[in-house]
């Protein structure tokens, strides 16, 4: 009855190896995930920066009653708010397909 000895013996060995690989491969994809989501947060935030500021400067032509009502009802902070949302939506949604693709391989 060697047999079942040594395949018993052999099982932790197989498991390990399979083990990390599993967790090896996971780390690898989770990590890609990660820096793609990373890289189009940073431009779709250097984006929205700029819009921001197009939207502020080109709001300098307006009355001054204009502009302080628009600033106490908070129209800077709300337009702040909207685009920082939408980069974190583009973000999430990046990185989601990304991992998708990856770990599933749908294309």
């Amino acid at each position: 009855m060697p047999i079942p000895l040594i395949a018993a013996a052999a099982l932790p060995v197989i498991a390990a190896t399979a083990l990390r690989f599993l967790v090896g491969t996971l780390i690898v994809r989770a990590l890609t995930a990660l820096a793609v989501s990373l890289v189009t947060f940073t431009a779709t935030d250097a984006i929205s920066t700029a819009i921001l500021n197009h939207i502020i400067s080109s709001s300098s032509g307006l009355p001054a009653g204009v502009l302080e009502a628009a600033q106490m009802i908070g129209f800077t902070t709300c337009v702040s708010i909207i685009a920082s949302a939408y980069v974190g939506a583009i973000a999430i949604r990046q990185a989601m397909g990304l991992y998708n693709r990856i770990a599933f391989g749908r294309s």
